[in-house]
């Protein structure tokens, strides 16, 4: 009788860690890459910061609204720009 719970128990524990783990994966949690603890030659931090900032330009939609809410976002930058530059000049005189 012993024998049988401790098989399901282990039975248990499998299908709970597994699940975590699945559930980890799916939501991103979990790392999908393990570095290793020791580095047997050193790095380049060019090539390894080259090789994480890599990144596509996104495409660009020959939308109206795209154009229009670009448009509203530089204006509101200027704005902005025009409203703290006063305030750099003061402080600097």
């Amino acid at each position: 009788m012993k024998d049988k719970h401790r098989f399901y128990a282990a039975c248990l524990i499998a299908v709970l860690a597994l699940g975590a783990i699945g559930i980890g994966y799916a939501t991103g949690t979990l790392p999908l890459h393990k570095q290793s603890a020791f580095v047997t030659e050193p790095l380049n931090t060019t090539d390894t910061i080259q090789a994480h900032t890599k990144t596509t330009a996104p495409k660009k939609k020959n939308c109206a609204c795209c154009t229009e809410r670009m448009a509203k976002i530089r204006e509101r930058m200027a704005k902005i720009r025009t409203q703290k530059q006063p305030k750099k000049n003061e402080s600097i005189n």
